[in-house]
């Protein structure tokens, strides 16, 4: 699911940059392109980085009357995870065809690649 959150946020980020004529060449192209080479959806394993709270190996110990507290010392540090990711095997295939079929479209409506109204 994590690489789906990943890919939709990268194809909103491209997207901001361009026109919303673009955008909506870049949507239709999408549409089609998807029916001529739909997704495939594989598993790879990665390595993520996170930061975590780990102990130091000191506690700090307070005694109030015949009771003993102790609090373990703790940092932060990275701590590498192997994680199973959902990726599309077919989006690199797919992402030139549908570059191609944008700047075409864009070119034949608009006169230009970058659907620009000039």
């Amino acid at each position: 699911m994590k690489p789906f959150i990943v890919m939709t946020a990268l194809c909103c980020a491209l997207m901001a940059c361009g026109t919303p004529e673009e955008r909506q060449e870049r949507a239709l192209c999408k549409a089609e392109w998807l029916q001529k080479i739909p997704p495939r959806i594989d598993h790879r394993l990665v390595t993520n980085q996170y930061r975590e709270l780990v102990p130091t190996g000191k506690s700090t110990c307070i005694t109030e009357g015949n009771k003993t507290t102790c609090q373990d010392e703790m940092k932060r540090q990275w701590v590498d995870r192997q994680e199973l990711e959902e990726f599309d095997a077919n989006a690199a295939q797919r992402e030139p065809h549908i570059r191609a079929c944008v700047a075409v479209a864009c070119t034949q409506k608009f006169g230009n690649a970058e659907c620009k109204l000039d």
